[in-house]
């Protein structure tokens, strides 16, 4: 007996289009929990897949009977309004049934998941530098760079500084705040040791001779509720959006008349 959903005949050919389509998707999912593929769960895949998308497409065809949809507005005047499916529809009018979280909702998720919210040192720098082949030492580049170190020590401004003789793609030199670990080892040595408003002395790196400055120091603590009420929000409500869609699926699955050989 084929797979069908409430009379609608699901063809093996479907499911092997699903199959193929879900692959890439099932392949990341194996290899991030470092287990064996296995074909036949991919297979399941698809045909539950396949099987929501039909009860999904009957629902909505019961709800939103207009085929052509209600267009979505584009920003591009120059294009034509992409008619809603009602499919799109439906799974609009769920989501925007789903309400925001309130801010109770947020600080008890912030306090469940605290420890999601830590953050390590960070300082924030910004550099000078003169690229040399491979970190190979290079006199003139040291000696020039030198000089930018004593123009410094005599009130110049290092911003100019940077934007006349770095080799920074975008001349700024700032490098925003980061933590250890995402610049190479040597400039974070350096930079992990120096006072706000403090110059280093020239030092060298694979990439070339710099000079840094650090702006600000973050310390090791906690993300402020204050700070991260936006993600928690934008989670929570992703969450309950997912949540009204699985119920609905759940609930037109306990209905319907599936057939599955």
């Amino acid at each position: 007996m084929p797979l069908s959903v409430n009379g609608v005949e699901i063809t093996d050919e479907a499911i092997q289009k699903e199959y193929e389509r879900m692959k890439p998707a099932y392949d990341r999912h194996v290899a991030e929990r470092k287990v064996p593929a296995n074909p036949d769960e991919l297979k399941d895949w698809s045909r539950n897949s396949l099987i929501e998308q039909t009860l999904l497409g009957q629902e909505a065809a019961q709800r939103f009977p207009d085929t052509t949809g209600t267009p979505d507005v584009d920003e591009d005047a120059t294009k034509a309004p992409r008619p809603k499916s009602p499919i799109d529809q439906l799974i609009a009018s769920v989501v925007e049934a789903v309400p925001e979280p309130d801010d109770a909702d947020v600080a008890t998720e912030y306090e469940r998941h605290k420890e999601y919210f830590k953050s390590p040192e960070q300082v924030h720098a910004s550099h000078l530098v003169k690229h040399t082949p491979q970190g190979q030492t290079d006199q003139a580049i040291y000696l020039e760079m030198l000089n930018i170190r004593e123009q410094l020590n005599q009130g110049a401004d290092f911003n100019q500084l940077v934007a006349n003789n770095s080799d920074c793609s975008d001349r700024s030199g700032d490098l925003g705040f980061f933590p250890r670990g995402q610049m190479v080892e040597a400039f974070e040595d350096v930079v992990f040791t120096l006072e706000p408003g403090t110059y280093s002395e020239v030092f060298q790196t694979p990439f070339g001779y710099h000079i840094a400055v650090v702006h600000e120091r973050r310390p090791e603590g906690t993300r402020p509720l204050q700070e991260v009420a936006p993600e928690i929000e934008r989670h929570l409500h992703d969450v309950t959006r997912r949540t009204a869609i699985q119920e609905l699926i759940a609930e037109l699955r306990s209905k319907a008349t599936i057939q599955d050989a």
